[in-house]
């Protein structure tokens, strides 16, 4: 084998590559100031890290971590073991876009759906589980909210419970209300009054053990 010392290597004319006919092995680091671009390239080999500076664009095949996370080119990940971790240092858990994005001290909060919980900053304990469920709420506790648009409107109270698309969506402030199916408890706090009084009254004064 010949060995050739040399301080630089460069073409004789401007504008003519190097080219390098079979394998090349390099000992020390490879600086590259322009643009390194792979061909027919079947396998990249790295033993450190890998940093993609513009993101990586996989347009064919999928991409697997380890053996047991695969993520597929029509927008498919699978898990075969293990978990999904998707919490926050104040316990919160939030999937889907814009949900849950504003926490600042808020804890122990679920969000699931587009712009579920997406304005709550301080506001602990809440459940959002649909498209805009608690989507205004900001430092109202305890509340739990299921269905598309559930609460939506709630800002700082705490302790409702709506079930339902729209369920209890006019409410702002009022607490410790409950409503369940569509659009439920829609119109304004006043309802809940309402029925509370007739309940009362449809309750026995006295009850017999």
């Amino acid at each position: 084998m010949s060995v050739i010392l040399t301080d630089k290597i460069q073409p004789r004319t401007t504008g003519i590559a190097v080219t390098v006919v079979g394998d090349m092995d390099v000992t020390g680091n490879v600086s590259v100031a322009g643009t390194i671009t792979y061909e027919d390239v079947t396998n990249v080999d790295s033993v450190g890290l890998i940093t993609a500076r513009s993101g990586v664009n996989l347009s064919g095949g999928q991409l697997t971590v380890g053996t047991g996370v695969t993520i597929g080119v029509a927008g498919i990940a699978t898990f075969r073991a293990g978990r999904i971790d998707v919490g926050d240092s104040l316990s919160n858990t939030s999937i889907g876009e814009l949900a849950g994005d504003a926490h600042t001290t808020g804890a122990q909060n679920i969000a699931i759906g587009y712009n579920a919980l997406t304005a709550n900053t301080t506001g602990g304990s809440n459940i959002g589980v649909g498209y805009g469920a608690l989507a205004v709420n900001t430092t109202g506790g305890n509340n739990v909210a299921v269905g598309r648009n559930a609460l939506d409107a709630n800002t700082t109270a705490s302790n409702n419970t709506a079930v339902g698309k729209s369920a209890l969506t006019a409410n702002t402030t009022g607490a410790s209300n409950v409503a369940v199916g569509k659009d439920a408890l829609l119109a304004t706090q006043l309802q809940v009054v309402i029925v509370h009084l007739v309940l009362m009254q449809c309750l026995p004064t006295q009850l017999e053990i």
